[in-house]
């Protein structure tokens, strides 16, 4: 002990800091150099990040190497301190949205307006137009912005009901927001997506007789362009794509688009073309395609897996622009695949993701896939002639002679189906993509009555791996009720959903909850900021006030690497 305190052996200091919380211990490292290295010892740090985050004993790392690395993620870098809290407008907010590149946010109001932001710290107010009066609108739903940032997409309800897609082009560096073009969008709660960085897809619905042996409505998807070709009108070109069969009560709703096709599937869904056309099943092809594999292999899963890959082999969709950022095995959890928004991947395939129920009155079950070859919407968008699918294929006396099941399947012929269902025997709030577009976060409610609040709901975000069509472990804490619409948010290591008593924040790899947003009612949504997630913004649907939150890292902008509580 002649050394005196500062040069304590490491043993002792060790058992003397395991008695410490995180705030203590972290300062007990500002003593000097050796207090700092024994005091971020993992055999201090494992124990404080399992007890405070309520994690299994069996919790291993999952990011960075060090433990004390994992607290500062899930502490320090995450955001949950509300740095401003901006009174809005009175009648509640319904949306917010983060630009692609991080720099701008988007709110939407019940009054027909919309804002633009700055993400920064203040925050400062770029734009706001209120569209009741120049589109005659009644309530602003949804935003979201373009893939290079530079158009924006707002989804409202016009006085007489009707749905309506207003675009406007951002030019950030200027401050300047501009309308675009306006299209019509039934029914009004679909919302719209965007395609790439100058078109959108839109929908309308078509009922069928009640009486109709073949379904219910059929929701026509149109591909549209986000500038009018016409300097005076404001009208947008659009071109059919693709006339989805509900065959049931319900339509596509929450419509969004991946550019990540997985291999996998792609290969199921050629097989189950293929199986259409020789007048067989899906479970015949797949026997014959595995049929000579032994049951009992040790490695038969392997090689299942291998075929149906080796399917799809001749398909690429990587260029020698970004070749790098496609690398990677699709079954290593690892591994990252970056999609990028370079125009050699203007005709890349793309995977339709939407929500479907069993009625127009009741919230959707399930997920609908559908694959969009990127061929056939450039054959919609560039040729002068429309397409074949959509064209008379019978004159009325060929049909007059035609047979009732020739004329069913001549119907049935120029209708699309989704490549795939996912039922998840729950109700879908909102979906949403991760930054790479591998996994698709759902928040679903259950009917589960939970009793803590009057008519609450547990809900519970589900996560789909669209590589090998699997589930993953879900996100659990927050609450809603059987109608409300909560969208889900992702961004760099966290999760974030809109709750009846605020929001939750989760850490993305340990799926523990790591923040509760506070509001006075229900938070409508909840955005992170899609590079970092540092930056998160809450909207209420009763206070109308929209609340930033960020992590003590960004307050601070200096690194305090022992001062992090």
């Amino acid at each position: 002990m002649n050394e005196g305190w500062g040069e304590l052996p490491s043993e002792l200091l060790i058992l003397i800091m395991s008695y410490l919380n995180a705030k203590e211990l972290a300062r007990m490292g500002n003593v000097n150099y050796h207090w700092k290295r024994v005091g971020e010892d993992d055999s201090l740090w494992r124990p404080l990040f399992i007890r405070d985050y309520k994690l299994p004993l069996d919790t291993k790392l999952k990011v960075y190497n060090r433990w004390v690395d994992e607290y500062k993620l899930l502490k320090y870098e995450a955001p949950i301190i509300l740095s401003e809290n901006l009174r809005d407008c009175p009648d509640g907010l319904s949306h917010v949205s983060f630009s692609s590149d991080g720099r701008l946010f988007c709110t939407t109001a019940n009054d027909a307006s919309f804002k633009i932001w700055t993400a920064t710290y203040p925050t400062y107010l770029i734009h706001e137009r209120h569209l009741g009066e120049t589109l005659e609108w009644e309530r602003a739903l949804y935003s979201q912005f373009s893939p290079d940032s530079k158009f924006l997409l707002v989804s409202g309800i016009k006085d007489n009901g009707s749905g309506e897609i207003a675009i406007f082009s951002i030019d950030a560096n200027e401050a300047e927001v501009h309308f675009s073009s306006r299209v019509s969008n039934s029914p009004a709660d679909v919302g719209g997506c965007w395609y790439n960085n100058s078109h959108i897809f839109t929908t309308d619905i078509f009922p069928f007789d009640r009486n109709s042996m073949i379904g219910s409505s059929v929701s026509l998807i149109w591909v549209c362009s986000a500038a009018s070709p016409w300097k005076i009108a404001s009208g947008s070109v659009l071109s059919p794509l693709l006339r989805i069969l509900n065959q049931g009560g319900g339509y596509c709703q929450m419509m969004t688009l991946s550019r990540y096709v997985s291999t996998r599937l792609r290969s199921v869904v050629l097989m189950a073309r293929q199986a259409a056309l020789e007048h067989t099943t899906l479970s015949a092809k797949m026997a014959e395609l595995i049929g000579d594999i032994d049951a009992n292999a040790e490695s038969r899963s392997d090689l299942v897996k291998k075929r149906l890959d080796e399917l799809c082999t001749s398909y690429s969709p990587g260029c020698g622009g970004c070749s790098m950022n496609h690398c990677g095995d699709e079954d290593d959890p690892d591994a990252i695949f970056m999609c990028c928004a370079c125009c050699c991947h203007e005709q890349d395939d793309r995977l339709l993701i939407y929500a479907l129920g069993e009625s127009d009155t009741t919230p959707p079950h399930s997920i609908g896939l559908k694959i969009i070859e990127g061929a056939q919407v450039t054959e919609q968008l560039y040729s002068s002639s429309s397409s074949k699918r959509f064209s008379k294929s019978r004159t009325d006396k060929e049909r007059g002679r035609s047979s009732p099941d020739d004329q069913l399947s001549s119907i049935m012929a120029m209708l699309d189906l989704p490549d795939h269902i996912i039922d998840l025997k729950a109700h879908v709030m909102g979906i949403a993509l991760s930054t790479d577009q591998r996994y698709l976060y759902v928040n679903v409610t259950h009917d589960n009555f939970i009793g803590e609040l009057n008519f609450d709901y547990l809900a519970e975000i589900r996560v789909i791996n669209l590589s090998s069509m699997t589930f993953e472990r879900s996100y659990f804490g927050h609450f809603a009720n059987a109608t409300d619409r909560f969208p889900c948010s992702i961004g760099g290591h966290y999760v974030a959903s809109a709750s009846l008593d605020g929001g939750r924040v989760w850490s993305r790899e340990y799926r523990c909850i790591i923040g509760r947003l506070q509001h006075n009612g229900a938070a409508s949504a909840v955005a992170l900021s899609p590079l970092d997630g540092e930056i998160l913004v809450s909207v209420g649907n009763t206070d109308g006030r929209i609340k930033i939150w960020t992590s003590k890292k960004l307050l601070t902008r200096i690194t305090v690497p022992n001062d992090f509580m």
